[in-house]
């Protein structure tokens, strides 16, 4: 995966030009985020994930030439795809009677039923008339000509022009305020999903419990702000903020628990 995704950063540089890999989750994400984060700034290219949303669990990294964009946080990164016009995506509407219809591994299937790698797939986001669909552009075609059903359940299936088009709801975050003796990772995680401390340091043992998308099995790992947090079986978190002590000289923690 990472000599594939090296060879398309070498290429962009020796052309000046924008390239897009495949898409990754979570894990690899973070992965190839903390190598690049060592060896990018030997070249003059940007690094963006992107999955036609800023909250996609699936995104595709884009090699940017340094001088198209100055820095990743200049601006919202939808809009820097937009303006650049190096959306690498495609994006469709399936609709189908959500009551009895396909779910997610249904319409995935189909999906790759029809030849589709699943590196090529997105988010498949599901909603009360039907789902959005995310892929890379090189099977858009096939997705509009040959995507018709998933299972027994007919589809209609309709091309979406831009990213902007997606029938999506923003995460609903439910904000907790918790203290804790340190910001050590076994003390967060109890804190979030009210366990003891030693259910935390089993669950994180048993590599259960991941930051950022790499699994981390140390439970004194310091929890920095704005990291993701999940916990397999009991769901994910995002720490907002960390700052302030109480009265009895404990942290306190902001977390925004998804729910």
């Amino acid at each position: 995966m990472l000599a594939r995704l090296w060879d398309l950063a070498a290429r962009a540089e020796a052309r000046s030009e924008t390239t897009a890999g495949f898409f990754l989750d979570e894990r690899q994400q973070a992965k190839v985020s903390a190598l690049w984060r060592r060896v990018g700034a030997r070249v003059p290219l940007r690094l963006l994930m992107w999955g036609g949303r800023a909250e996609a669990d699936r995104k595709v990294p884009l090699f940017v030439p340094e001088y198209l964009v100055s820095s990743a946080d200049d601006a919202d990164l939808q809009t820097i795809i937009t303006g650049l016009g190096i959306d690498p995506l495609a994006y469709f509407r399936v609709e189908f009677s959500r009551q009895d219809g396909p779910g997610h591994r249904d319409l995935l299937g189909a999906l790759l039923g029809l030849g589709i790698d699943r590196n090529r797939t997105g988010d498949i986001l599901l909603h009360d008339s039907g789902a959005e669909l995310i892929v890379t552009q090189n099977v858009a075609e096939t997705v509009a000509r040959d995507f018709r059903q998933a299972g027994h359940f007919p589809l209609n299936v309709q091309s979406l022009g831009s990213a902007e088009e997606l029938r999506v709801s923003v995460p609903e975050l439910r904000i907790l305020r918790v203290t804790v003796a340190s910001l050590r990772l076994d003390n967060v995680l109890a804190a979030v999903w009210h366990l003891n401390r030693e259910k935390a340091k089993e669950l994180i043992t048993e590599g259960l419990v991941t930051l950022d998308g790499l699994a981390e099995l140390r439970p004194a790992k310091t929890v920095r702000e704005g990291q993701l947090l999940r916990c397999r079986g009991f769901g994910k978190a995002r720490v907002l903020h960390v700052g302030g002590q109480s009265r009895k000289g404990r942290e306190w923690v902001e977390v925004g628990l998804y729910v």
